[in-house]
């Protein structure tokens, strides 16, 4: 299998992907730098984590325009794995590949802690290592990382067998369920 990892200017998490997919996973990567226009001869795309742009409007919002994320688009949407940590889960929401939009955490600081992390879905590609309802440590580190949308639209994600993990949380408003992974089309996921 052979992983596409889109370089945009401030990423960060690039050298550690490429890293991971060559010699964790012994899997053929190259790196893509975001004005190329083609993403001929991958299987899959990997978007990092990072600052694309530096963030300066808004998390990911100036990085959906470089030239290649329309053909990451047609890539998810062909069913080719597409996987998106951070940042690059950022630009594929502001790219229109989630459901809802992302808002700042609760104290509007960067938070970088351990969650509790819940297996929903163990059959993609990403997930078919755990058992269906397993929990692990997951790290968090984000400032604009919580998707919210209508509840009836992510209670058919679950329904669907979309939704690939969520965390809970307890809030003065109640119980946020936060979606850490999302499979939107067969093969495309989010995390």
């Amino acid at each position: 299998m052979k992983f596409a990892v889109i370089q945009f200017p401030g990423s960060n998490c690039d050298l550690d992907m490429l890293h991971a997919i060559e010699d964790a996973l012994g899997e053929e990567a190259e790196y893509v730098w975001h004005a190329e226009t083609s993403l001929d001869g991958f299987d899959a795309v990997l978007l990092p984590g990072g600052f694309s742009y530096g963030d300066y409007l808004r998390t990911g919002a100036i990085a959906k325009f470089a030239n290649i994320m329309p053909e990451v688009v047609r890539f998810a949407e062909t069913g080719k794995p597409v996987l998106g940590v951070c940042n690059g889960f950022q630009i594929l929401a502001e790219s229109g590949l989630l459901p809802g939009a992302l808002i700042r955490n609760n104290n509007l600081h960067f938070v970088c802690k351990t969650v509790s992390l819940r297996v929903e879905n163990a059959e993609t590609m990403f997930t078919s290592e755990y058992a269906g309802g397993k929990r692990f440590g997951f790290l968090w580190r984000m400032v604009r990382g919580i998707i919210i949308a209508m509840m009836r639209r992510l209670r058919n994600c679950g329904r669907m067998g979309k939704l690939c993990s969520r965390m809970r949380r307890k809030t003065l408003m109640g119980v946020l369920q936060i979606l850490l992974g999302l499979r939107i089309r067969p093969g495309m996921y989010l995390v």
